[in-house]
């Protein structure tokens, strides 16, 4: 069943206030009815429809450094994840493993790479030979 979200809670709510029966209302939005009857509770406990705090581990990193993260891995693709996380002081100067800065980069779409460090696969004699023949 899909989530309802924030405008379509708001809009479930409104419908319910007007009269309209919790049934007809989950028909109209695709969810269950108990989908509705917990929001409608919620609402008339809380006057909201966001979502309350659960609990869980607060993030180290806010949402300032975690644009910084991604702008430093935009301008420059081969920097480390690890090199970023000892550049990173995360939130109240904590420090930010380079997992977190691999996560914060998967969760914009990037993934960070080791550089390739290896020598030329063609030698100095074998270069000017191929362009040699391609002249």
């Amino acid at each position: 069943m899909p989530r309802l979200n924030a405008t379509d809670s708001e809009r479930a709510i409104g419908q319910l206030t007007l009269g309209t029966p919790q049934n007809e209302v989950a028909n109209a939005f695709g969810v269950h009815p108990s989908t509705i009857t917990r929001l409608w509770q919620r609402y008339l406990q809380t006057g909201s429809t966001n979502d309350l705090a659960r609990s869980g581990r607060p993030r180290v990193t806010t949402e300032r450094e975690n644009r910084a993260i991604y702008r430093q891995h935009v301008r420059d693709p081969f920097h480390t994840a690890a090199a970023t996380a000892r550049n990173v002081a995360g939130n109240r100067n904590r420090p930010v493993s380079s997992r977190t800065v691999r996560r914060r980069l998967v969760d914009r779409g990037l993934h960070c790479r080791r550089p390739d460090r290896r020598a030329p696969v063609l030698t100095a004699h074998a270069r000017l030979a191929r362009y040699q023949f391609a002249q």
